[in-house]
């Protein structure tokens, strides 16, 4: 599935352009450094899941200290 992310009335031109792109925009080379500092744990992997329908950016890391992957929720604002 392709991600949903839709406009919505309340939303300036300059902040849907934005929104389109929040994944290319996101260094995901910050994610380890994120983990760490919020919750104290050291992530592995992480990937992109196929359709989140929100404006944030959305992604599923594995970490070393437990088994369940935890999801990592960023605001590009």
């Amino acid at each position: 599935m392709n991600d949903i992310f839709y406009p919505v009335a309340h939303r300036s031109d300059e902040e849907i352009a934005a929104l389109k792109l929040r994944y290319a925009t996101f260094d995901e080379n910050f994610i380890p450094s994120m983990i760490r500092r919020s919750i104290h744990m050291t992530a592995v992997s992480w990937n992109k899941p196929e359709s989140w329908s929100t404006s944030h950016v959305i992604y599923i890391v594995t970490v070393k200290e437990r088994a369940r992957p935890v999801i990592l929720r960023a605001n590009i604002g």
